[in-house]
């Protein structure tokens, strides 16, 4: 399953990363720096903090440059894309903790972020 949410304010973004290991309690996967965009910005392995509030904040996360001419502290910040299996896979590998289902969520979040992208689009006003 997948859950699209636009984030429509820098606080609101990073607010996310902050809560994420209270509405988690540990159980989620650790979000990684993955795509074209990521590479061009020199980001890869792990989502960290201050990367994550740089680009909230409309930022280079390695020198502060601004990356776009969106100021405005009310716009649109970006979109979370939350990949979930369905109830029964998780329950499945809660018992088993075979990594096979792990390896095959992963391989199919990547794949489909690949197709995401290869249609990604941005306006420029």
């Amino acid at each position: 399953m997948l859950r699209i949410t636009q984030n429509n304010s820098p606080d609101r973004a990073k607010s996310y990363y902050s809560t994420s290991d209270y509405y988690s309690e540990g159980q989620e996967l650790v979000g990684v720096w993955k795509g074209k965009g990521a590479a061009r910005l020199g980001l890869t392995g792990n989502v960290g903090r201050e990367d994550w509030d740089a680009l909230c904040e409309n930022r280079h996360p390695a020198n502060g440059e601004t990356l776009t001419p969106r100021t405005k502290r009310e716009r649109r910040v970006g979109y979370d894309f939350n990949f979930h299996v369905p109830k029964s896979v998780s329950i499945l590998y809660g018992l088993t903790r075979d990594e096979r289902i792990l390896d095959a969520f992963r391989e199919s979040v990547e794949a489909t972020m690949e197709d995401i992208e290869a249609e990604m689009q941005t306006r420029v006003r």
